[in-house]
């Protein structure tokens, strides 16, 4: 049991740490006005229209949209052409209203025609609260559809996670994953002529549509595959888990909450004795925590 403890703690600060590598941007949306800072990399967002900054969140606070979204642009560190992978996560509240798709997240072109002006695109179907995805592959193909075995409850925080490799299209609800993916077979196609926006999708030019409503918050783009143990850290039992993801203290999870660990103890001749550094090995590195 005493193995086991150590073991737990051990792993959880690799899985803390792992989630730092190949993260592009993470978005908390703590802000209380301003606009949508980027806590992991320099792709701010500017806020357009109806989105209330200082709502409660999932973790701290979130943003409310209705009708309106946070556009990050074109950076070039954001475009996924070529990425043979990549994951989103993003914790939504929503609110189950209006007839159109709900959108967390896109960058999509015109409609009818996705060449060369799309990339991503992930929404709710409010007639069955189910959840879609799209992508766009080489050369100028969409896939994705809709997700089954998984769904969003309206006005409760869900958690989800969209993970795309150069084989598959895949998608986690609350730390479970649905029972079908989507084949692909090539990488990402060119995506720099559109922005990536939260909470709307500009696929018919300049008037925005399927705009979410309800909450978003903690909203994180990688270009690698998440592991299952990651998506789970990042759940956090239903609590979710703050960026930077418990950083270098350790997490245990006991009865269902994530603790952090300050310091760690391992039995010696039948006493606990506390050590005074750890070492783990970062890409190849062995280094010493305290």
């Amino acid at each position: 049991m005493k193995n086991i403890l150590f073991i737990l703690l051990f792993s959880s600060f690799l899985f803390s740490q792992s989630l730092l590598t190949n993260l592009i941007s993470y978005w908390t949306f703590d802000e209380a006005s301003g606009g949508s800072l980027d806590s992991h990399g320099s792709n701010d967002g500017t806020i357009t229209e109806t989105v209330t900054e200082g709502s409660s969140g999932i973790i701290v606070d979130s943003y409310t949209f209705g009708g309106g979204h946070v556009n990050y642009g074109t950076p070039a560190s954001l475009d996924m052409s070529g990425w043979s992978a990549f994951s989103v996560s993003v914790w939504v509240y929503y609110d189950g209203s209006g007839s159109d798709e709900h959108t967390a997240m896109s960058s999509w072109g015109t409609a009818g025609s996705v060449t060369n002006t799309a990339s991503v695109l992930f929404r709710i179907e409010p007639s069955d609260d189910s959840v879609e995805g799209f992508v766009r592959v080489e050369p100028n193909t969409t896939v994705g559809g809709t997700f089954t075995g998984v769904s969003v409850t309206v006005n409760t925080w869900t958690h989800l996670v969209f993970v795309f490799t150069s084989t598959s299209l895949r998608l986690w609800v609350n730390n479970s994953e649905a029972s079908n993916n989507f084949s692909t077979s090539a990488n990402m196609d060119a995506t720099a002529s559109v922005a990536l926006w939260v909470g709307d999708t500009d696929h018919t030019g300049a008037t925005p549509d399927d705009s979410f409503t309800g909450r978003v918050d903690e909203v994180g783009v990688w270009d690698k595959t998440l592991s299952t143990a990651e998506i789970s850290l990042l759940y956090g039992s239903g609590s979710g888990s703050a960026y930077p993801f418990a950083s270098l203290d350790m997490q245990i999870n006991v009865s269902d909450v994530w603790k952090s660990v300050e310091g760690i103890q391992i039995n010696i001749g039948d006493a606990w004795k506390t050590v005074d550094g750890v070492q783990v090995n970062i890409g190849d590195a062995w280094k010493t925590v305290y």
